[in-house]
Parts: C-alpha cells; structure tokens; sequence
C-alpha cells in the first residue's frame, strides 16, 4: 500500500501512434474492425491508421460492418464475418491498401492455377444467377501472408508445388455451399460442412498454415491403436505402416461429413512437394478407394463441375483406385470437356432422389 500511495488515481492515456497514413477514397466513412494478433503493427497503430485513412474503427463485428482486417488465430469475429458477407482483407493487404513500407512485396503468380480466383467469381455468378440454385455459404479468405507461407515451409523443409502456393496467395481458404431450390432436405438453417447436410455443391477449403501445422485430426484421421497394427496400408504400389501412412494425411478440403480431399504426404516425391490428392470416404475411413491425383488437377474439377459433391464422387471414387494411373486434370483438360450446369443439376437432383 505504501509502495503504490504515491501513484496516481487517474492513468494517463497513452498518445495515439503518430502515423502518416493519408485518406484513401476506399476508406472513406468505413467501418472497420481488427480482429487476431497483428505481426507488424499493434492494435493501437492499426487504430490509428485506419482513422488516418479516413475510416471508422470498431471493436465489434455486425451487420453495419464494413471491413475486417484479419491478425492470426481470429476467432469470432471471423466466423460472424462469414456469416454476414462481410469483407476481409489480411495485414500484409491492409498495409498494402494504406501504402505501409512495411507491407510484404506482392508474389508474381505464374502458372497453374495463377488465375483460379477470377475464374470462381465466374462460376459463382452461374450459380447466383440460376433460378434453381441458392447460395447457403460463400466466403472467399484473403491471401496467406508470406509469413505464413514461409512458416510452412520451415515446417515442411521444402518448398510446395507453385500451383499450391498460387491459390493460397489469391486465397487462403474458400467455403461454397449451395443446394437446388428444390432439393427435398434443404435446410438453410444448417451449413455445417462435416455434418449431414442437403449441400449439393459444397467446397470448404482450409487456410495453408492450418492444412500442414495446426489441424489436429488424432481420433479422426488416426488413432492409437493403429500404432500396434499388424497390417501394413498398401497405397500406389508402396506399402506403409498404418499408422504412418494415416498421420501423414493432410486434409485441406473438408466439404462434406462422408468425403474429404488430403494429401498424402508420406508418398510425396521430390521438390517442390507436389504430395498426391486423394479422397478419404466412408467419413474419411478409406483414402484408398479413390483415384489419385494433384492439387491442381483437384482444383480445377472442383471449378468446372461448379463444386458438385456428386461430380467429385462419381470422376473421383472407385475402388482401389490407388492402384490405377493418377488422374490428370488440368484445366486444357476441362475447356476440351467443359461441364454445363444444367447437366451438374441434373446430376444432384438425381443424388437427391
């Protein structure tokens, strides 16, 4: 008591981080909010820069809303932006947006997969425009942060195939989930991903860094007991303790509760890492009857048949397909086949039935 007698009663307010932001038209009369933890600026700054910009900063999240700049580990606040539509932009973008010397440079995408996010907003519209569909979920995340891509990396010791890291720099992560409007089991109060919903179509593809560091699928994907299995798992002509093979598996499309797309990566070759794809079924039980393929090619089958659940079941399940040649799907593969969606309708409907 003696020690803390002389302090005063009434804190003194910190002063507002001097910055030299300048109004940006974007901006303008925005409400903005932060959300996770910041890696090159403090909330106070990211405060102040958006003031500076000519925005208005806000502690919450609601329908009045304009704009969330996203830290890591966001919580809440992300999962209410997703369910409002409302914009996210991560921190190397926002310090782009305000032209920060700080921002991270912009990574030239070349190649495969360079122009996926264009190419979604396309199927996205078809399918907004289609009498016979509705939207349940849509959310398209902000690119991963080089930090992230580099945590990765670090993590891995080898750098991911360039098609991999393309969709992830246009965004890291997407959820789609649409059903026909007259689909029997539509609900639209429930779009859970890995429950047993209507979904027709339905993509859920997860964030880089929670793909290969931070998901943990133990009682899911593998199991304790598979330590002691006397069985081996045959896969692609290579055979693997059990519980190697299934800790090794790194899920990063969970779009439906009996079906989800990994990596395999215990049998990736060679570098940059291009791990085979395959589909886990039976709730993600068996990753050996499905017929191989790449990200890439997994991508581009998920934009031509407009995320049909149906589509990826019927091109890519069979039995043992493991041990068949792994499928090439790229998108010259797709414009000599493109997918109408009234036939992908067709298609579901007849799932539904």
């Amino acid at each position: 008591m003696a020690a803390i007698s002389t302090v005063a009663a009434t804190a003194t307010p910190k002063p507002a981080p001097n910055v030299q932001t300048s109004a940006i038209a974007e901006l303008a009369g925005k409400k903005v909010a932060v959300t996770g933890t910041l890696s090159l600026m403090t909330r106070a700054e990211a405060k102040a820069h958006i003031l500076a910009a000519g925005a208005i900063p806000t502690g919450s999240v609601s329908k009045a809303t304009d704009l969330l700049i996203l830290g890591a580990n966001a919580g809440s606040k992300l999962r209410t932006a997703k369910q409002l539509g409302i914009k996210t932009l991560n921190e190397d973008q926002f310090l782009r947006l305000i032209q920060d010397d700080r921002a991270p440079e912009q990574a030239k995408l070349i190649g495969a997969l360079s122009d996926f996010l264009p190419r979604y907003q396309q199927m996205l519209a078809a399918l907004e425009a289609h009498p016979d569909v509705r939207i349940l979920v849509n959310h398209v995340a902000p690119p991963a942060s080089e930090a992230d891509i580099r945590a990765v990396h670090k993590h891995l010791g080898a750098e991911l195939d360039p098609a991999i890291l393309n969709f992830h720099r246009q965004c890291d992560g997407l959820s789609l989930m649409w059903v026909t409007t007259d689909n029997p089991n539509g609900d639209s109060n429930n779009t859970r991903f890995n429950d047993y919903h209507p979904g027709d179509g339905a993509i859920n593809i997860f964030p880089l860094k929670k793909t290969f560091i931070e998901a943990d699928w133990n009682d899911i994907h593998y199991f304790d007991f598979m330590k002691d299995h006397a069985d081996d798992q045959e896969f692609a002509g290579k055979s693997y303790q059990l519980w190697d093979f299934s800790k090794s598996l790194r899920v990063f499309d969970e779009f439906n509760i009996y079906n989800m797309a990994g990596f395999v990566m215990i049998a990736a070759e060679g570098e940059p890492l291009n791990p085979p794809v395959s589909i886990g079924d039976d709730h993600g039980a068996c990753w050996t009857d499905a017929r191989l393929t790449d990200f890439e090619s997994y991508m581009e089958t998920v934009l031509a048949t407009y995320g049909s659940i149906a589509a990826r079941r019927r091109i890519l399940l069979e039995y043992a397909g493991h041990q068949k040649k792994p499928l090439r799907l790229d998108q010259r593969h797709w414009q000599a086949q493109p997918t109408e969606l009234a036939k992908v309708l067709d298609e579901v409907r007849e799932r539904q039935n």
